[in-house]
């Protein structure tokens, strides 16, 4: 991504954030589509049947959620931004965008200068699992307001469409929300023939 798109997207995150903050509702539910076909990030990851599905048809990705997760979705130029909440406290980012050049290590340090902008520090680590169209990543955070944190974050690349999703919370949160945190990276999954 390039350097200027991503500062357009972090400053229109600044008062996506605000609006969010004042208007935020529960993240809209829907079915997974029935016609294409979906290349799934980790179908072992088990999904609670009362988790609901959220999927962007225009950029052809969805993943699951647990019920009452809030959030929307903000278009950026030409990157989509989905910004979610669970009730568990988990925070969920996911940027899709088109650059058929990218890998994805190129996509985990996208997804580091995104947060860095965000005014995080953070240390990624090695993949630790990866196969032709996803890699799956774990950082830890420092935020300067809410202190340390730890991040999964998976990247996708499907032909010229690339995903980033940053899935974390406090240490605190995300060892005991592991579990939860595994299933929605897990669920992503990019939509071809849509």
């Amino acid at each position: 991504m390039k350097k200027c798109l991503l500062l357009n997207c972090i400053m229109s995150l600044a008062i996506f954030t605000f609006a969010f903050t004042a208007f935020s509702s529960e993240a809209k539910a829907q079915g997974r589509p029935t016609t294409g076909t979906a290349k799934t990030a980790n179908k072992t990851n088990p999904i609670p049947k009362d988790w609901f599905y959220v999927y962007e048809k225009k950029k052809g990705y969805g993943f699951y959620v647990p019920k009452g997760t809030t959030g929307g979705l903000e278009t950026i130029g030409k990157v989509d931004l989905t910004v979610l909440k669970t009730p568990q406290g988990i925070d969920i980012f996911v940027l899709a965008y088109k650059d058929k050049t990218l890998t994805k290590a190129d996509l985990l340090q996208d997804a580091v200068d995104f947060l860095e902008e965000l005014g995080q520090t953070i240390t990624p680590k090695d993949f630790i699992g990866e196969s032709d169209e996803y890699a799956v990543a774990d950082a830890d955070t420092v935020h300067p307001t809410l202190g340390k944190g730890k991040l999964r974050i998976l990247v996708g690349t499907d032909v010229t469409d690339n995903y980033i999703m940053i899935v974390g919370a406090s240490v605190k949160d995300f060892t005991a929300n592991e579990a939860t945190i595994d299933g929605i990276w897990g669920s992503f999954e990019m939509w071809s023939s849509r």
